[in-house]
C-alpha cells in the first residue's frame, strides 16, 4: 500500500518553473472581496506561497460597501499590467458583486485558477490552456506515481465546476492520464458508496470530513482525496480529508490530508502562472 505524498510532486514541479520567475519584477493580483474568515486565510497563504519565489502580491481588500465599478477597474488595472501575470479572484465574495461578470472581465492568459469560460472550454476541446489547479493536481499526483488512469473506472464524489466537473473531463482526455471511464455523483445520488466500491480510483471532494470510510473501498483500488476540513478534535483545530482513513491496508494507494493533493494544487498555481508569463513572452 502506497502513501502518495503531495511534497515530492511539489518540489520536482516548482523546480521545472521556477527559473522562469523575475524575482522582485514580476507580480500576482489577488481580490479579496469577502468578509469570509477561510478566505482570508487562503489569501495570507496564497501571499506567502507567491512572496516565496520572489513575485510581489498586490491584494486588494476592498470594504463591503464596494461597488461592482470599482472591482472591474481593478481588475482592467491588472490587465494592463506587463509584470503582472496572474489574477486569483477569492470566493465567496461581496453579495452585491456579480461574480460572473467579473470573472469575465479578466484577461484570459492571466486566469491562472482556470475560472473563465475561454479557458474552462479549452478544457473541454482538449485544447491547452490554463486549467483549474485543484483537479489538474488530482491528476499531477497520479501522475507522478506511475498510476495510469487509462482503462480505468473512475468515480468522482462531487461535481463543482473548478474540481469534480473539470476533473471528469481531464480523466476523458485522449492521453494515458485521461481515457478513464468517468462517473460523477454528487449529493442526489442514491446509494452513492455503491458506486465507490466499484471504482478503480475514487476522487472525494465534496466538502465534509470524513464523510466517507476508506474501508468501502474495493480491495487494490486507489482513493485520492481532494477534501479539506478543518475540525475540532481533542480540543484542536486540525485539517482532514473527506474519507477517513480507518482501513488503508487492503488499498493499492491513497492521498494523506494534509500533505497530499492540496500541496500539488499551489505548485500548479505556480506552474499556471509561470505558463500566462511565457505566453505574453513568446506572444502565444
Amino acid at each position: 500500500m502506497k502513501v502518495l505524498k503531495g511534497n515530492p510532486v511539489k518540489e520536482k514541479i516548482i523546480s521545472d518553473v521556477k527559473n522562469y520567475i523575475d524575482a522582485g519584477k514580476d507580480k500576482v493580483g489577488i481580490l479579496l472581496a469577502t468578509d469570509d474568515k477561510s478566505a482570508a486565510v487562503y489569501a495570507r497563504a496564497q501571499v506567502k506561497m507567491f512572496s516565496k519565489y520572489g513575485i510581489d502580491v498586490d491584494l486588494y481588500s476592498p470594504t463591503k460597501d464596494v461597488k461592482q465599478d470599482e472591482i472591474l477597474s481593478r481588475i482592467k488595472k491588472w490587465n494592463s499590467d506587463e509584470n503582472l501575470h496572474g489574477i486569483m479572484l477569492l470566493s465567496p465574495m461581496y453579495r452585491q458583486l456579480n461574480r460572473n461578470e467579473i470573472v469575465e472581465s479578466l484577461e484570459s492568459d492571466k486566469d491562472i485558477e482556470g475560472i473563465k469560460a475561454i479557458n474552462l472550454g479549452k478544457l473541454m476541446l482538449n485544447e491547452n490552456g490554463l486549467f483549474p489547479p485543484t483537479a489538474v493536481a488530482s491528476v499531477e499526483i497520479l501522475k507522478y506515481y506511475g498510476i495510469e488512469t487509462e482503462g480505468k473506472n473512475c468515480v468522482i464524489a462531487g461535481r463543482s465546476v473548478i474540481v469534480g466537473k473539470s476533473l471528469a473531463i481531464l480523466l476523458l482526455r485522449y492521453d494515458k492520464m485521461g481515457n478513464a471511464t468517468v462517473t460523477v455523483c454528487h449529493s442526489k445520488t442514491a446509494n452513492i458508496k455503491d458506486y465507490l466500491r466499484r471504482a478503480d480510483i475514487v476522487f472525494a471532494a465534496i466538502g465534509r470530513a470524513g464523510y466517507f470510510k476508506a474501508s468501502d473501498f474495493k480491495e487494490g483500488s486507489v482513493y485520492v482525496d481532494i477534501g479539506i476540513n478543518v475540525v475540532e478534535k481533542n480540543g484542536k483545530r486540525i485539517i482532514v480529508g473527506d474519507v477517513e482513513p480507518d482501513k488503508v491496508e487492503h488499498l493499492y494507494a491513497y492521498t494523506p490530508v494534509p500533505g497530499g493533493v492540496g500541496t500539488v494544487t499551489n505548485a500548479i498555481l505556480l506552474r499556471n502562472y509561470v505558463e500566462s508569463k511565457r505566453r505574453k513572452d513568446f506572444n502565444c
